[in-house]
């Protein structure tokens, strides 16, 4: 009885060819879109989902931050732009309320 050589040699392939043929990236993680934004039984999506919005939180948290940190004229100066007198007015405002708050100890 003969065996095609597929059939023969099926028992005999060793590790490393077995590894060779598998492309162990495409099973580690899924292709884009693979999971359906709106199927509330997928639990990697739901998984995702709600690290994606704690993430999305914190970025625009963070970006909130850097905005309240700039001095109120710093968008006119970047620009090579005079600051208007309103901004002028706002940034004063500020550094007397910052130093009032540090003789007060708070800062």
């Amino acid at each position: 009885m003969s065996a095609t050589n597929a059939l023969a040699n099926a028992d005999q392939r060793t590790i490393e060819e077995l590894e060779n043929k598998l492309d162990l990236d495409r099973y580690t993680n899924a292709p884009e879109n693979a999971h359906k934004t709106d199927d509330s039984k997928d639990s990697q999506n739901l998984r995702d989902r709600a690290a994606k919005a704690v993430t999305e939180e914190m970025a625009a948290d963070l970006a909130d931050a850097k905005e309240k940190a700039k001095p109120p004229t710093a968008a006119a100066k970047d620009q090579g732009h005079k600051p208007s007198r309103g901004a002028e007015i706002d940034e004063q405002i500020q550094k007397e309320e910052e130093e009032a708050l540090k003789n007060k100890g708070k800062i």
